[in-house]
């Protein structure tokens, strides 16, 4: 069996019968490009009967084109890298919130919990004062650290510190004793049990 090296240009095996219709599409392309540009790389068109092998000059831009793209093939495009996700940005330290007269930043390690009262969200901090806030619950929770605190319901994001026990409730939940409660009872759904008792435990 004949080996060829790296240099050895590909071929291209065709019966007869279509080797010359083949020709007279590509011979006029193939000879302008040859003459244009003669040290390219050469196509070797085969021909089966008789044995007969004719060499015609190929630019190497037009033997890409006549190479189907398959990802990995070595004359396929390059692929433009795929971007990264942007990095997450810090999360929210301060909370400035609106009295009647002054706005007040409150640092989150003064925060007992975030709670939702109707269609209003409010801070309490551990001194048992309540804030009103302009975001809703869920957009205070995506700035949130997820170490330091816990969405526990619907109505309550709590912080770590401020969960100072728990029991089991009905149907698998649980009922939280929070520092500086609500005034309506704390419970864990039986979906997040397991995940609140995880994060508890650090």
């Amino acid at each position: 069996m004949k080996h060829f090296s790296k240099q050895t240009p590909p071929f291209f095996p065709v019966s007869f019968r279509h080797a010359f219709g083949l020709l007279s599409l590509l011979l006029p392309l193939l000879t302008a490009v040859g003459t244009l540009l003669p040290d390219t790389p050469t196509l070797r068109l085969l021909v089966r009967t008789g044995g007969l092998a004719l060499t015609l000059p190929l630019a190497y831009q037009a033997y890409r084109l006549t190479v189907p793209h398959r990802p990995g093939h070595p004359f396929s495009p390059a692929q433009p890298p795929i971007p990264s996700p942007p990095a997450p940005g810090p999360f929210q330290t301060v909370f400035l919130v609106q009295t009647a007269i002054h706005r007040v930043p409150v640092p989150v390690e003064e925060i007992c919990y975030f709670f939702r009262d109707g269609r209003h969200t409010f801070l309490r901090t551990y001194d048992r004062k309540d804030y009103l806030l302009s975001q809703s619950l869920h957009e205070v929770e995506q700035v949130l650290d997820p170490i330091c605190f816990f969405r526990v319901n619907r109505r309550l994001v709590v912080h770590y510190k401020a969960c100072q026990r728990y029991k089991p409730a009905a149907y698998g939940k649980l009922e939280l004793t929070l520092h500086a409660p609500p005034p309506f009872p704390v419970i864990v759904s039986q979906l997040k049990t397991p995940l609140f008792r995880r994060w508890l435990q650090r």
